[in-house]
């Protein structure tokens, strides 16, 4: 194993006594280099594992009843850079999204949307893949055109775009909608779905720049008919 390609996974357990401190972290190492991770209960049972996308690929630590990390189960993933985790096929268990850049390995993988169903035991189970276009950062989850599914927006910053993925029954999803960024500024990555300006519907924020004067932020608010406008 390649050293160098080492990353550290640090939990940190919170304890609520007096002085409000941190108990002494635990560790684990991961063969590639880790790019992110999200915390859900993937093998439903009432406790929350830890799930880590690397270069190569997605990890999966399950909690055990001490609360330390189990040894993981790993998916081969290309360079993984956002996840993001909810219940894509109303089987009432989280599966997990997973935006993917080329890993320099598998360039087919490159610059694309899969989707993992949570299936026996917390197994995933491969789903569909998208093709997102270039530059592939981010991405977010929501109902964007409020049927009650949960829908997936990705972000761009090789051609500034921001894409939506409108989810039909039972996990499956429409090719995307393309949005682009406000005046072509600069997207830098990040972008989150809430409601804001208070109409009950939710609506999408992305960081942006724009040469000459700074960073800034997006607003693309939901319509009646589900599409978004600035």
């Amino acid at each position: 194993m390649n050293l160098a390609l080492l990353s550290l996974v640090i939990v940190v357990i919170f304890e609520p006594t007096l002085a409000q401190q941190f108990s002494p972290y635990s560790s684990q190492l991961v063969p590639t280099f880790a790019h992110v991770a999200r915390i859900a209960d993937m093998n439903n049972d009432g406790r929350n594992d830890a799930v880590v996308g690397t270069l190569y690929y997605l990890f999966v630590y399950f909690q055990t009843n001490d609360g330390t990390l189990s040894k993981p189960k790993v998916y081969r993933c290309g360079s993984v850079r956002s996840i993001d985790i909810a219940d894509f096929n109303n089987d009432n268990l989280p599966d997990v999204a997973v935006a993917v850049q080329t890993s320099g390995e598998e360039p087919h993988e490159a610059d694309s949307m899969k989707i993992f169903f949570q299936g026996p035991n917390g197994t995933l189970q491969p789903g569909d893949i998208f093709y997102t276009g270039p530059g592939t950062r981010h991405l977010s989850i929501g109902d964007l055109n409020n049927d009650g599914l949960v829908d997936i927006i990705t972000t761009h910053m090789d051609d500034n775009n921001l894409r939506v993925f409108y989810q039909k029954p039972y996990g499956h999803f429409d090719s995307s909608v393309t949005y682009p960024s406000f005046r072509n500024q600069t997207i830098q990555g990040i972008a989150e779905i809430g409601d804001f300006n208070g109409d009950g519907l939710n609506d999408v924020v992305q960081n942006t720049s724009l040469a000459h004067y700074g960073g800034g932020a997006s607003v693309f608010l939901q319509q009646p008919n589900g599409s978004l406008q600035y």
